[in-house]
């Protein structure tokens, strides 16, 4: 192995470890970081972060979404016009406009009701004292849904499966 060859896989090697890909804990997202190091090592440090801590936001790439989420359900792909839903649009310029090539990923998962946090202190709130008599609730199953565009997320959704 030459030099130019040697600096790209030890940089790979580095973010591994930093990440700890390789230190054998059972860590999903570092395993699926591992399988796509070379893009993991293309992101900056607040993006390497949250994908660690497993945080998508809009302007994400679908890299990202794969390494904190895996392999979609499904991804459908769709084409839709730039004025969709618009009233009022002249027809040349809907068509000068162009179409977007759109894919969505789906995702299934079973989150917990209380996922957003705690609840804040209040007079109200007795620290530990709503697990005593109300255990937390089951998960609730929800569908999120990440839209794509070349490659970039631009939309996000999670709303609960219908019983």
């Amino acid at each position: 192995m030459n030099m130019t060859q040697w600096i790209p896989a030890a940089g790979i090697a580095a973010a591994c470890v930093l990440c700890g890909c390789l230190n054998g804990a059972d860590n999903t997202i570092g395993k699926r970081i591992a399988q796509r190091a070379a893009a993991y090592v293309e992101l900056d440090n607040e993006q390497q972060g949250r994908v660690r801590l497993g945080h998508i936001q809009i302007g994400d790439t679908t890299n990202m979404l794969w390494m904190v989420h895996g392999d979609p359900a499904d991804i459908t792909a769709s084409t839709v016009s730039v004025f969709a839903g618009m009233e009022g649009i002249d027809p040349a310029e809907l068509e000068a406009a162009g179409e977007r090539e759109l894919e969505t990923w789906t995702y299934y998962r079973d989150a917990n009701p209380w996922e957003s946090g705690p609840r804040l202190p209040s007079p109200a709130y007795q620290p530990g004292a709503m697990f005593a008599d109300n255990p937390p609730p089951p998960p609730v199953r929800v569908i999120k849904t990440y839209v794509c565009e070349n490659g970039v997320m631009v939309g996000m959704h999670t709303q609960p499966v219908p019983p």
